[in-house]
């Protein structure tokens, strides 16, 4: 496993191009989740704005396969799997 930094995690969720990758993070509730998701997800979309554009560390992809968005703090995030690498996310 390759460790890397919670700002190279962001870029690289960034820079994911609509693939799809694994993030593991503690919720606030303080249980540990595991999800499937991409990025720049439209088609599901019903309007409306995004209620978490001015929080910068609050990520919301689109969770596969079940088919809704969901959103996570990037300050949780533990692990990050994308293109068959694994990182893990330290300060």
């Amino acid at each position: 496993m390759k460790k890397i930094t919670r700002k190279e995690a962001m870029d690289m969720i960034e820079n994911t191009k609509g693939k799809v990758f694994t993030v593991k993070f503690t919720k606030s509730s303080g249980e540990e989740r595991e999800m499937n998701c991409r990025t720049g997800v439209e088609s599901f979309r019903h309007g409306g704005e995004n209620s978490t554009a001015h929080k910068p560390h609050i990520i919301t992809v689109f969770e596969m396969p079940k088919l809704q968005y969901r959103k996570f703090n990037i300050n949780n995030l533990k692990e990050f799997k994308f293109a068959g690498t694994m990182y893990t996310v330290e300060d």
